[in-house]
């Protein structure tokens, strides 16, 4: 039993905080935390000698849930304060005569593999001052130019399984111990086209070589960026879910839509391998790079804004990293899980938005295509994202056209109807478009913000802002869904749409993303193509290899 409790990690990060909470007296301590010199979190009851910061309550809870947690000694009682660390934590533990700690129980995921490839049917808060600037419009040379904007006491019985509101374990069965996290305990509940003319490149008619097994190093990439430690985001409560009795699996959260998650795409399995080949085919003259990712599975999680709260956010659908989940550790976001993107595992980075529903059927909507762009927007040499970068672009609370960030335009054989803030009603025929394009200036130091915004800028006048001097490739996300019938997206509206039915869809349309690139790849996609003045199309690396 002891040998198999040293094992587990879980345990072992939090087992000072349990220890510290266990007491039978009414412990007083001044907690401080920091970062030391490699970049890991500390907490003590002591201050070091410098940049520390006393924790506050949001931050200790979001600490323990994403074991983002590590004491540096035992935090010792303190008569200096007033505080009560059991009101500090939010937490009461109720003590028996013997501390144990051996009964809590540890799970882990299990992971899959193989790939579909582009199948349709295969599965915070505002930054302030921050506009999103136009989007340029990413239609072929062969189309017409169009304008785009761019805890209460245990129970005395044992419990073995008790859940919040948010779907996250409240009590504990902790040997003679009752430990209550949260105390709010409920039942558990089940939880080919084209794009604009521009479809995948496809290698030239002499056949390709045999698959290379890995990228070839870059040699002279941009100056080298030192990435610092991740700042620890706050994990914001999640609205609570209503569910219906009579439809355990319909879902829904103030005004959005239902939701049936029964009627979720079926996850994709995507590549557990790195995909790339031999290529004559010659990129043209512009600074860009797209890649085509399908859709990879569908959830109510946000590992950005809601970490180690499953089911806490609205309907989300996810491309790239199949793993992407509640749980995710986005630090090795790059290094886990397989992926629908081309290329494979080369790109695990995980992209996730707000899923259309069809509010007359509650049903999620897939699309029919999905491409995502990275961009030269500035006149500078660009650098490769750093490991780990996220963020998170566009407007969740948006219920105005001024406050709405998303692009929506319906096309139809070289006409178009401009791009709105809203989604209007498409003809038969019509493509709807989709588009969010993210910030591209980084201000060097963080890779995430408590908003996930704040580390990172639009240019203004062409030019990075100088509290964020480093400019990177614009990623844009978009996605297109066929309409067959006249007014058939009449009834479509953003999972995220938190306001009247009345009013047009699409104001809150927001995308995430977090890095997950092999970092030799997208470093030579920035240098070989997109530095280079190069339109490698969809897939090409610029250097005689395609990904597929």
């Amino acid at each position: 039993m002891t040998s198999s409790f040293i094992r587990s990690p879980a345990l072992l990060i939090t087992l000072p905080l349990l220890a510290l909470l266990a007491t039978s007296h009414q412990a007083n301590a001044e907690i401080y935390k920091w970062r030391d010199n490699r970049g890991v979190t500390q907490y003590s009851d002591r201050p070091p000698v410098s940049n520390f910061t006393k924790v506050t309550r949001n931050e200790m809870v979001n600490a323990l849930q994403t074991k983002d947690l590590c004491t540096v000694g035992p935090i010792q009682k303190s008569v200096a304060s007033a505080k009560n660390l059991n009101t500090f934590f939010g937490f009461t533990v109720k003590k028996a005569t013997t501390t144990n700690f051996f009964g809590i129980p540890v799970t882990q995921a299990a992971s899959t593999s193989s790939f579909i490839t582009n199948t349709a049917n295969t599965r915070p808060v505002s930054a302030g001052s921050v506009t999103a600037s136009p989007t340029s419009s990413p239609v072929s040379s062969a189309r017409p130019a169009a304008t785009a904007p761019t805890v209460s006491s245990p129970a005395t019985a044992p419990v073995t399984s008790q859940t919040s509101p948010l779907g996250i374990p409240s009590t504990f069965n902790s040997g003679s111990n009752n430990i209550t996290v949260f105390g709010i305990p409920r039942p558990t509940r089940n939880s080919g086209s084209n794009f604009f003319g521009i479809r995948p490149t496809q290698p030239a008619a002499t056949a390709p070589t045999a698959p290379v097994a890995a990228p070839a190093p870059v040699t002279a990439a941009p100056a080298p960026i030192i990435v610092p430690p991740v700042q620890v985001a706050v994990n914001t409560p999640a609205p609570l879910p209503v569910i219906s009795n009579a439809s355990p699996n319909l879902i829904q959260v103030g005004l959005m839509p239902a939701v049936d998650i029964s009627k979720n795409m079926i996850p994709s399995k995507g590549s557990s391998t790195a995909q790339v080949n031999a290529t004559n085919t010659q990129p043209g003259a512009g600074s860009s790079f797209r890649i085509v990712c399908t859709p990879s599975h569908m959830s109510n999680d946000d590992p950005l804004v809601y970490p180690g709260q499953q089911g806490a956010a609205h309907h989300h659908i996810f491309f790239g990293n199949t793993s992407t989940n509640y749980k995710s550790d986005l630090s090795t976001l790059s290094t886990i899980g397989n992926s629908t993107c081309a290329g494979g595992t080369l790109n695990r980075s995980a992209y996730w938005t707000p899923t259309l529903i069809d509010t007359e059927t509650n049903t999620p909507v897939i699309p029919d295509f999905s491409i995502f762009y990275y961009k030269k927007n500035i006149d500078t040499l660009l650098v490769a994202p750093p490991k780990g970068l996220r963020m998170l672009s566009g407007n969740s609370k948006a219920v105005t056209e001024s406050e709405g960030q998303g692009q929506f335009i319906c096309y139809n054989s070289n006409v178009w109807n401009g791009w709105k803030r809203n989604m209007s009603s498409c003809e038969a025929g019509d493509t709807l478009f989709m588009t969010m394009e993210f910030p591209s200036c980084w201000d060097g130091k963080n890779l995430d913000s408590p908003n996930h915004k704040d580390h990172m800028a639009r240019p203004l006048a062409g030019q990075c802002p100088t509290t964020h001097p480093v400019a990177m490739p614009v990623i844009i996300m978009n996605l297109e869904y066929k309409i067959t019938q006249k007014n058939q997206n009449a009834k479509w509206r953003l999972a995220s749409d938190n306001y009247s039915s009345t009013l047009p869809a699409g104001y809150s349309m927001h995308a995430d993303w977090v890095n997950g690139w092999d970092e030799n790849t997208i470093a030579g996609i920035v240098k070989n193509c997109i530095n280079a003045g190069k339109d490698a199309g969809a897939h090409l690396l610029c250097d005689g290899r395609i990904l597929y």
